[in-house]
């Protein structure tokens, strides 16, 4: 039964297809993969997301940074990938007011299932708190 729902903002298919691999090894997790800044702001707008995995350096002029901000609910987890170093983009992850990990690309897949299963422990225990 899926639980939560994840949207991947992605602009590498290659890049796409190894967090699908890794994220269909959750079937609580209900993904929905876009490509584009305009298809991430238009589902946010649409609905609200527990988990949000954004590509930082996109093939736009907006970053994966940029479009977080127009996130509204402070309980979004918030996966940030990179292939680039930077300070810049550091500064910005850091000022974000989210639960947020960064992963650097290539993806690790260890390193990405340990953040997921943490996101499904804590919205978990959240949730059985709350019941």
């Amino acid at each position: 039964m899926k639980q939560f729902n994840c949207l991947v903002l992605e602009d590498s298919l290659n890049d796409q297809l190894s967090i699908e691999m890794i994220l269909n090894q959750f079937p609580e997790i209900e993904t929905l993969y876009i490509s584009n800044s305009k298809d991430f702001l238009s589902e946010v707008s649409k609905r609200s997301y527990t988990l949000i995995i954004v590509d930082i350096k996109l093939q736009e002029s907006v970053t994966g940074i940029d479009l977080i901000q127009f996130l509204k609910d402070a309980s979004t987890w918030v996966i940030i990938c990179s292939a680039y170093e930077s300070q810049v983009y550091y500064n910005q992850y850091k000022a974000l007011h989210f639960t947020k990990f960064y992963i650097q690309k290539p993806v690790d897949e260890f390193i990405f299932k340990t953040h997921i299963e943490s996101f499904l422990f804590s919205k978990r225990n959240l949730h059985a708190i709350e019941s």
